[in-house]
């Protein structure tokens, strides 16, 4: 039903009422009001429609504003576990470089404690050294330095370090002021043969030479003697002769150690000291040497045989092979001799046989040829095997001289004890010097074998399979 019915079916029992109770009411003034009613209503439906949309409208905006923020503080939260895993983070990392910090600190102040600790042994070693006042004038400026943490006498000490470690390790001449044996401060050509033997040549008098020894018990650094006789002084100024050339070898005239006379520093030691020194166990070392060296050259001599010519022969067996000249090979193999030869010869008079019997007659010459080419080795392995035992027995001998060295003088001087002590060490050097040879000398005749036995197999394989084209 329409509006406007609706109103005019409402109105009509009011107009009724309306004409019988007062005055009357026009039917057009009913549609005049009826009219206004509609216009009115239609402006309210209007007004009301357009506030529905708003409403819609606002409604979809604050949805859309509730998911915004709903987003937003999503990603509000997931920032802030970020911003909180970052700042984990770096305290973890602040920490960690706090406390490579600090140990950096401690490595640091250890290594300053231990740079000074090094140049006060410096110290005290230098000026124990010839030759060394300026280097330790140095080191006294470099220790304040080091003391104040200063970076440039750490820079400077390491420099100085290397060069007494460099000058540790090689033989020098250079011309310095030293107190000499005579006591006295005077320029001297000094020859040091790195920190360990000195020896000088005065420059104002050149016939004055003098070497260093150690000084007496309980007294450090060196002293100096010119008491050498007319050898040892000539050996001293060719060495110093042979020092100032650059020469890449010189004989040293004293004795590195300090440790002996002056009178005795140019001593050599022969080939009969040694064996003397080396005490009663030297004489088996001695046997087992000369066994082993007559063992070795028998069998090299053996060996080079075996293996000589068997290039051209086996040319020439395979030559006559081909041209089925059977004869003139075996008598080839028969006059040059040796494995490869043997080997050859036992395929060719089996030719006839088959090619079975030809590959069992190789088999069986090379394990008839194995045993007489092994022959002595085992002699050799054990010789090479006694030596160094001998050396240890030597060794236990001279360890016990030693200890009845102290069970007769209990607070014996080392001299005492030297002859037990150098009796052990000598022992102990000939027996490795003796095995070490032996050892290697077995080990490549062992290789020279094998090498004839490959090369005898490699042959008679090429010959095997001629014969067999043959067949």
């Amino acid at each position: 039903m329409k509006p406007l019915a609706v109103v005019l079916a409402a109105l009509v029992p009011l107009a009724t009422a309306w004409s019988a109770g007062g005055e009357p009411v026009s039917a057009g003034a009913l549609q005049q009001r009826l009219e206004r009613l509609e216009a009115a209503y239609a402006r309210e439906s209007k007004e009301l429609a357009a506030a529905g949309e708003a409403w819609e409208r606002e409604r979809a905006g604050l949805r859309e504003r509730r998911a915004e923020q709903a987003a937003r503080v999503l990603d509000l939260q997931l920032e802030r576990e970020q911003l909180r895993a970052s700042a984990g983070e770096r305290e973890a990392r602040v920490k960690q470089v706090e406390k490579r910090a600090a140990d950096q600190a401690a490595q640091a102040e250890e290594a300053w404690s231990r740079a000074v600790a090094v140049a006060e042994q410096l110290d005290l070693y230098l000026a124990e050294v010839p030759g060394s006042a300026a280097a330790a004038a140095n080191l006294d400026g470099m220790l304040a330095g080091l003391r104040g943490r200063k970076a440039q006498a750490a820079q400077d000490f390491a420099q100085l370090l290397g060069d007494v470690h460099a000058a540790a390790g090689s033989v020098t001449v250079r011309e310095r002021s030293l107190r000499t044996a005579s006591g006295e401060s005077e320029r001297v050509q000094l020859l040091s043969i790195g920190h360990m033997g000195f020896a000088y040549q005065v420059v104002a008098h050149p016939e004055r030479i003098g070497v260093a020894l150690e000084s007496p018990a309980e007294a450090a650094g060196f002293r100096w003697t010119e008491a050498l006789d007319s050898r040892q002084q000539e050996a001293v100024t060719a060495a110093l002769r042979a020092a100032r050339a650059g020469a890449s070898h010189m004989a040293l005239p004293m004795d590195v150690s300090g440790r002996l006379r002056a009178e005795s520093a140019l001593e050599r030691r022969n080939l009969g000291t040694w064996v003397e020194g080396g005490g009663p166990v030297m004489i088996p070392l001695c046997i087992v040497a000369l066994l082993a060296l007559g063992l070795i050259v028998e069998r090299v001599w053996f060996l080079l045989r075996q293996g000589r010519g068997s290039g051209g022969l086996m040319t020439r067996v395979v030559a006559a092979a081909r041209a089925q000249r059977y004869e003139d090979a075996e008598r080839d193999c028969e006059r040059a001799g040796g494995v490869v030869a043997r080997t050859l010869g036992a395929c060719l008079r089996r030719r006839s046989r088959g090619a079975a019997a030809m590959e069992d007659s190789i088999q069986e010459q090379l394990l008839h040829e194995l045993p007489r080419m092994q022959k002595r080795l085992g002699g050799i392995a054990t010789l090479a095997a006694i030596a160094p035992l001998l050396g240890l027995l030597g060794t236990v001998t001279g360890i016990i001289q030693t200890f009845g060295v102290l069970k007769v003088y209990s607070n014996a001087n080392p001299g005492l004890m030297a002859g037990g002590i150098s009796e052990a060490l000598v022992t102990t050097a000939s027996g490795l010097v003796i095995a070490i040879p032996i050892l290697l000398m077995h080990s490549l005749l062992r290789g020279r074998i094998d090498g004839l036995i490959a090369d005898a197999e490699r042959n008679a394989a090429t010959l095997y399979n001629v014969l067999g084209e043959q067949a």
